[in-house]
């Protein structure tokens, strides 16, 4: 078996660390977010686009801006 050299096994490493790192990877095997970020950041999400919809129902059936109509019963 051929035994690697230092130059080598630099290179080696250093591509592995560069995957790890590219790939998102942390070394100490800790993930960038917990579970309860991640889940308020989807509830964040879902609400803003819940306030878009309703935004949107509003302009479709005119509710966005105010009346013209008269407030008084007319007869």
């Amino acid at each position: 078996m051929k035994k690697m050299n230092v130059a080598a096994w630099v290179r080696s490493l250093l591509v592995v660390c560069a995957l790890l790192l590219v790939g998102g990877c942390r070394l100490d095997g800790t993930p960038e977010e917990t579970a309860d970020e991640v889940a308020s950041r989807h509830k964040h999400i879902l609400w803003n686009d819940m306030k878009q919809v309703q935004s949107d129902v509003d302009a479709i059936f005119m509710l966005d801006k105010p009346t013209k109509l008269s407030d008084r019963i007319v007869r």
